[in-house]
């Protein structure tokens, strides 16, 4: 009988961590799905973004038409390059 017990509580714990890996689970899809509805922006967009360490970073923006490059830190935005879509689409090609 105490076999019987110690396998019900196996089941029983199995079944509360599955419910937990499934809620973490939608959970997370449900809070990017938010975050994806709250940044849809017409004019702002980022178009690529690097890690240069942990706090660092760098993005390629594109607002109306023109390309940014920006890098940004924890306590500073600096803008390194501006470019035209004319301009990169040049440089793309062969």
């Amino acid at each position: 009988m105490d076999f019987f017990i110690q396998i019900i509580k196996v089941i029983f714990y199995l079944g509360v961590f599955g419910a937990i890996l499934y809620g973490a689970k939608y959970s997370t899809e449900f809070l990017a799905k938010r975050d994806e509805k709250l940044s849809r922006n017409k004019n702002l967009k980022v178009i690529e973004k690097t890690y240069i360490s942990r706090d660092k970073q760098v993005l390629l923006i594109n607002c109306k038409g023109r390309e940014y490059l920006i890098g940004t830190s924890n306590n500073n935005i600096f803008l390194l390059d501006k470019l035209s879509k004319e301009e990169n689409d040049k440089n793309d090609k062969p």
